[in-house]
């Protein structure tokens, strides 16, 4: 008896270090939440790479709520996933240009006018339980985000 019992321990605790290797997302934001559609097709791209992350990234993001990755870091950890946030961003930057000169008569900020590279990219539980992708550029645009996961249910 006590030997199935370790038995059942020992796959409970392989069980469990398998299910602590991965990010559990809630669902997509609703079309009616994230009615853009590079911002929709984004955040599917992401949500993939956020749910595959590497084992050590995923316990860091599920014990912390957060996992801030340099861009060189992300470019050699997650290279595919750098193409689709560089993508992602200059995406944002164009969109905010053209806003910009359909609604002021004002200049385009320097900071706008060409494509930046990220320096960073942070993944976050917030205190609602959604995810979200935050982008942040010291030289391009500032600081972007994209909702990836509403609540998870409990």
């Amino acid at each position: 008896m006590t030997a199935v019992m370790g038995v059942v321990f020992i796959a409970g605790c392989l069980v469990h270090y398998h299910a602590a290797g991965k990010v559990k997302l809630g669902a997509m934001p609703s079309e009616a939440r994230m009615q853009d559609q590079t911002a929709r097709d984004g955040a599917e791209q992401m949500r993939n790479w956020v749910e595959n992350f590497k084992p050590n990234d995923a316990r860091t993001l599920n014990n912390s709520g957060k996992l801030l990755l340099s861009w060189e870091q992300l470019s050699s950890d997650y290279p595919a996933a750098a193409v689709v946030i560089d993508d992602y961003q200059e995406k944002s930057r164009a969109q905010f240009a053209e806003n910009w000169v359909k609604q002021t008569d004002k200049p385009l900020p320097e900071r706008m006018a060409k494509h930046v590279t990220p320096d960073a990219v942070e993944i976050k539980r917030l205190a609602n339980g959604f995810f979200r992708v935050e982008i942040r550029s010291e030289k391009g645009l500032k600081h972007n985000f994209l909702e990836i996961s509403t609540q998870i249910g409990r």
